[in-house]
């Protein structure tokens, strides 16, 4: 009993010492990320309830907001979340979902559709690739999605089709930034990992990862400016909304 008042004390001061420490902004903030575990496994943050959901290796939304949410128990007051934190959590850009090395969680009111989405299977319905860039307008790093063309698509599925692929035990050297392509739903929510796509000075060539080992496609020269379109195309997005400095 005696531990149990020493720690109430200890703690009970470390509010009134902090108290003159932090300023009102900053203490808006604290409480604002502070998020509370519930005793039945749901999170409660900004007067809504979080449900987890069920796992699912294909569920990878895009979790880019500036929003870090601190997760303590349900009594513990706000100044002294950073020291009695659970965990730390991000929030998804619409706040619709919250996640940790846990798992994710989702909003009441989205987790019946959300969690209908994570016990179906993949249909894929396009291919994408996931790019990010820094935007200095909005002060913050975003990630965003380009999907493939038709044509795109049709060249990809061509080449892996037509041409006999080399197989190697471990990737193969590459000098360019590789182009990692996604089979993914129409909201880029369900993805799982299709084609690496190597755009070199001597060739392009299309990887396979089957887990044991890679099947590299060759492509050959009348497909190949599909390509280095392609890959010109992503360099002008990763460097979109940058600043232009004077020479």
């Amino acid at each position: 009993m005696k531990n149990i008042w020493k720690r109430l004390f200890a703690a009970m001061l470390c509010v009134f010492l902090l108290i003159p420490l932090a300023g009102c902004d900053a203490l808006d903030e604290m409480r604002a990320n502070q998020a509370f575990m519930q005793e039945d496994g749901t999170i409660l943050w900004n007067s809504k309830i979080y449900k987890p959901l069920p796992n699912n290796d294909y569920f990878q939304p895009s979790m880019d907001s500036d929003i870090n949410v601190t997760l303590t128990a349900d009594d513990v007051p706000v100044l002294l979340s950073d020291m009695m934190a659970i965990t730390y959590m991000v929030v998804s850009q619409d706040k619709v979902l919250l996640h940790n090395y846990s798992g994710y969680y989702c909003r009441e009111d989205f987790f019946d559709v959300m969690s209908q989405k994570m016990i179906e299977p993949l249909v894929p319905e396009e291919l994408c690739y996931q790019y990010g860039y820094y935007d200095y307008e909005q002060e913050r790093y975003i990630t965003d999605f380009y999907t493939l063309s038709a044509e795109q698509t049709r060249t990809i599925d061509f080449v892996l089709q037509s041409v006999t692929p080399k197989i190697f035990e471990q990737h193969p050297d590459y000098y360019s930034e590789p182009i990692y392509v996604e089979q993914s739903s129409k909201d880029h929510i369900m993805r799982r990992d299709f084609v690496t796509i190597l755009v070199e000075n001597l060739g392009v060539y299309l990887v396979l990862d089957s887990g044991a080992e890679y099947e590299v496609y060759s492509v050959p020269d009348a497909f190949q400016s599909v390509f280095y379109d392609m890959a010109e195309v992503r360099s002008q997005l990763l460097y979109k909304n940058q600043p232009v400095f004077p020479i």
